[in-house]
């Protein structure tokens, strides 16, 4: 994979040990200190996280044409940015292999952020049988959901530098491409 993109001259970043999301997180964090608007190209919710009035995601594949921004990432959750660690921490991300809390879908989830903000606040105040025993679900299981939000929580300050020229678009070279796709077949 490596090879093909130096041969097209997709210009990458790689750090050992870290998670492509982290990256990607820390990548838009950085990039806020140098430019107005930050666009981040993925189809993965973990990152409407860091979605802001500056930073939006571009979805890809059969959603190219869709940018989220605050008021995007709340119609589709309902809360906002700020809240995606805490509801992805309630009702799990299977791409991730993160368990919510069992009995918590999306719309509880929201529900429960909507009234009481953060976990934390659902845990001190929420009562056993609200919203039709997701309260007691959630007490029960409330060392999860905190637990989950360690592993949900994106990293944004990652040690690296960034050089911002060497991340520009180039022209594939089809000299150095060709032989790769007929080794490739």
């Amino acid at each position: 994979a490596m090879d093909y993109l130096d041969r097209a001259g997709i210009a990458r970043m790689r750090l050992e040990g870290e998670e492509a999301d982290d990256v990607l997180a820390t990548l838009a964090a950085k990039a806020c200190t140098d430019a107005d608007d930050v666009l981040v190209a993925t189809s993965d919710k973990d990152l409407m996280q860091i979605v802001d009035a500056r930073v939006r995601m571009v979805g890809v594949a059969g959603e190219r044409d869709k940018m989220m921004g605050e008021a995007e990432v709340k119609a589709k959750t309902g809360v906002e940015p700020r809240q995606i660690v805490d509801w992805l921490s309630l009702t799990g991300d299977s791409v991730d292999n993160i368990d919510g809390v069992r009995g918590i879908g999306p719309k509880t989830a929201t529900k429960i952020l909507q009234k009481y903000g953060t976990i934390e606040r659902a845990l001190k105040e929420m009562s056993e049988d609200e919203e039709r025993g997701a309260g007691l679900k959630l007490l029960k299981a409330g060392d999860i959901a905190l637990r989950n939000r360690e592993l949900v929580r994106l990293k944004t300050d990652l040690g690296c530098g960034v050089d911002w020229e060497g991340t520009t678009l180039r022209p594939p070279d089809a000299a150095k491409l060709l032989p790769f796709f007929v080794e490739m077949e």
